[in-house]
């Protein structure tokens, strides 16, 4: 999805090693994410796609498929066999289908929208429950 350079040279405040502020930079940019991981655990590109309000297909295992995710999200079934070469077909037949009739109206756009806020307000109150309330603003 993202190409990196293994030669690039460090930039000050990034090292070229560590990729991931370049994927940033290039998904900033992207119209649409695929997210065929078989095991999406820390759900990386829904993160972004909630916050760039960007359209995603991925496949519908969990957590994906929770409420939490579900902002701009297009399900691919996944398949019962696993990713192997005869499933490929089925897939990309179903990737194409979402990329072919994208959410056009608003209101479908923006069905689930207010999931990513959910999900980023449950990592706070988690956060603050683990490491505490470090005081307020409105403190004197």
């Amino acid at each position: 999805m993202c190409y990196y350079d293994a030669e690039n040279l460090s930039e000050p405040g990034f090292d070229a090693q560590a990729y991931d502020w370049k994927l940033f930079e290039y998904l900033k940019k992207a119209d649409w994410i695929v997210d065929l991981n078989p095991r999406p655990l820390l759900n990386f590109f829904s993160g972004f796609a909630g916050t760039l309000g960007t359209q995603w297909s991925c496949f519908n295992l969990p957590p994906n498929t929770d409420e939490y995710n579900a902002a701009r999200r297009h399900l691919v079934p996944y398949p019962k066999d696993g990713l192997v070469l005869k499933n490929v077909e089925p897939i990309a037949e179903s990737i194409v289908k979402h990329l072919a009739t994208p959410f056009t109206c608003d209101l479908d756009r923006d069905r689930n929208i207010g999931s990513y806020l959910k999900r980023t307000n449950k990592f706070i109150k988690a956060l603050n429950l683990m490491f505490g309330v470090k005081g307020s603003r409105n403190e004197k």
